[in-house]
């Protein structure tokens, strides 16, 4: 059996850098499983190992990649079980309340994606596993995944068109007055590119909108709605306007409400360790049928404590 991947490079593809050249040759590999490839010495140019991700490509180079490093990779994960949650399901959609510490990747060796492919393995055959939009690491709830190739494409065309309802719960740090409108453009931080920040001359559009829900002396209870769904959208936002989330220790550090919960929490003896943050309702139409689809469910344990104890 063969366990390389080989590939020769011609004049489309001079001046490209070799990690985008791979992502964009190898289905369902992300571009920074590349990297790791790459940096664990197992990528060659003319038979030579690369180590530099940046590296630019030339005409008439060899590459050859390690098929058999990725599957040894993905053993891990494949062989490793979590019980998934099907809120909604029919013969082109899933709808999945995800719980935390779990996350969103369109990758073979990602632990959610692994477990799904065993009861729908035709998700192989999608772009990205079905994937159309993504929740953070530690946000739970309602996550959409198509079933088909038709299904896929419709799917990314309701959200590039903003032509979906998704709302969320949150827990915020500090005593809101209101509810309000957000309308502040977000980009990477220069610096720290896992993280976001506002960015008035060259982020992207992002609007955010809130109500309150319940008052706290430290906290609010809040409802959410996204008319864009950047990267962190809601945390950026929230912590922005100087209310950031309960457990979101990335965005909230350094403010003042966030400091004053984290005391009054340890003083309760309650270890939130994660955003206070749950997807709990998308509305849409569906992507074959066009009938309306809406879906909600509760918060989860860990937040439903929380309300209770603060």
């Amino acid at each position: 059996m063969n366990n390389y991947n080989i590939y020769i490079i011609n004049n489309s593809n001079l001046k490209i850098r070799i990690d985008k050249f791979l992502s964009n040759n190898i289905k369902n590999i992300s571009r920074s499983y590349i990297k790791k490839l790459i940096l664990n010495k197992n990528v060659s140019i003319n038979n030579k190992i690369i180590l530099d991700p940046n590296f630019i490509l030339k005409s008439n180079e060899e590459i050859k990649i390690n098929l058999l490093y990725i599957n040894n990779k993905n053993i891990y994960s494949l062989n490793r079980k979590i019980n998934i949650d099907i809120i909604y399901e029919d013969n082109d959609i899933i709808i999945i309340n995800k719980k935390p510490n779990i996350i969103v990747n369109p990758e073979l060796n990602n632990l959610l994606i692994s477990n799904l492919i065993k009861y729908y393995p035709n998700l192989v055959n999608i772009d990205n596993f079905g994937i159309v939009h993504r929740l953070d690491k530690n946000t739970t709830g309602l996550i959409i995944f198509a079933k088909s190739k038709l299904a896929y494409l419709n799917l990314k065309k309701i959200f590039y068109l903003r032509k979906i309802i998704k709302e969320y719960d949150a827990i915020v740090t500090g005593s809101l007055i209101s509810g309000g409108f957000i309308n502040l453009p977000i980009s990477r931080n220069k610096i720290n590119r896992k993280i976001m920040n506002i960015n008035i001359i060259s982020g992207k559009k992002s609007i955010t909108n809130y109500r309150i829900i319940k008052k706290f002396n430290l906290h609010t209870y809040i409802k959410i709605r996204i008319k864009t769904g950047r990267t962190h959208q809601i945390r950026t936002h929230m912590s922005y306007i100087g209310y950031p989330l309960v457990g979101d220790f990335i965005y909230g550090k350094n403010n003042s409400n966030f400091k004053k919960s984290c005391l009054f929490l340890k003083n309760k003896n309650i270890n939130f360790n994660r955003q206070a943050l749950h997807s709990s309702r998308v509305i849409f139409n569906h992507p074959i049928s066009n009938k309306e689809i809406n879906i909600s469910i509760s918060i989860p344990y860990d937040m439903k404590f929380l309300l209770k104890n603060i």
